[in-house]
């Protein structure tokens, strides 16, 4: 799955910032191998999730790049035109269907 999102943008040396939707455990670290320049900011409904994301970039030698937070993808917390690039892997195409019990929807 990785290699999807990684092959969405094919110049990554110019994209200066990333938002990473459902970043799980760090999908968004083989992105800055892949030559992006700019910051990673990954954004998970799971605050423990997002914390090893980070532990992740750590791993990676990446973490001076890398930021993420918990959040919520229906309400995503930045103003419009913040990211060159938005990317998810799997996290928008559960927008809608039931998980858990509940349906998350999008707007």
């Amino acid at each position: 799955m990785c290699q999807l999102v990684v092959a969405v943008v094919p110049d990554w040396s110019v994209i200066r910032t990333v938002l990473h939707v459902g970043c799980g455990t760090g999908v968004a670290m083989q992105l800055k191998k892949e030559g992006s320049r700019g910051r990673i900011v990954g954004l998970d409904h799971r605050k423990g999730t997002a914390v090893a994301a980070l532990c992740t970039a750590c791993l990676e030698g990446v973490q001076e790049y890398v930021t993420c937070r918990e959040g919520d993808a229906r309400r995503i917390p930045f103003a419009d035109g913040h990211f060159d690039a938005v990317v998810s892997a799997v996290h928008l195409s559960s927008i809608g269907k039931t998980v858990s019990g509940s349906s998350a929807t999008a707007v």
